[in-house]
């Protein structure tokens, strides 16, 4: 017979005791804390979520769980979010970091993409500001960069600048290196 459980330290039950007193409140199916740090593997925790692990295996996980996933599908996300100072009011999600189905998923594949959202200082609401697609290829202001990176913009803001703020011997560059006897084009770089 199956039955859900849950487990702290050895102890698994089906229910627990409501006389006890719990730093957790209840919220119909809903638990939460208000008051303090949550720490996983730690005992003292740093911040707001503290999760500690001592080998490599992964800290947390996001999972969807579907018989199909097919591209498109969103696998998890994170959300960056204000809101009133009681949790009552939501101010709107100022962005957000998902990972995203790039193909239907068997057991041998499974390529998803990391999608970085933002709002505009304008905006109602969020885009797509950068991707990390399935074959590593990076892009901003693109959601399908076709080479390592690609930078793609309207009206002359596609520009990738590099900056000097301090006086010393070390200069920004990007150097363009030649490989298998290629040659690179004398117009590859244009300075204002």
């Amino acid at each position: 017979v199956y039955t859900r459980q849950v487990c702290i330290g050895g102890d698994c039950r089906t229910t627990w005791p409501t006389s006890v007193p719990s730093v957790w409140s209840l919220n119909g199916t809903n638990a939460y804390y208000n008051n303090g740090k949550v720490g996983i593997g730690t005992i003292t925790p740093e911040q707001t979520l503290h999760v500690n692990k001592v080998d490599d295996s992964s800290c947390i996980t996001m999972q969807r769980s579907d018989d199909t996933i097919a591209s498109g599908n969103k696998l998890g996300e994170i959300f960056f979010r204000g809101s009133d100072a009681d949790g009552t009011t939501d101010l709107h999600s100022g962005a957000s970091i998902a990972s995203q189905a790039t193909e239907t998923w068997t057991s041998a594949n499974f390529g998803a993409s990391l999608i970085f959202s933002v709002a505009d200082n304008t905006a109602s609401s969020k885009s797509e500001a950068m991707r990390i697609a399935e074959n590593g290829n990076v892009g901003i202001g693109t959601t399908a960069p076709f080479v390592k990176m690609t930078v793609a913009g309207t009206d002359g803001n596609a520009k990738v600048q590099i900056e000097r703020y301090q006086n010393n011997a070390v200069e920004p560059a990007i150097n363009f290196i030649k490989s298998r006897g290629a040659t690179v084009g004398s117009n590859a770089i244009v300075q204002d």
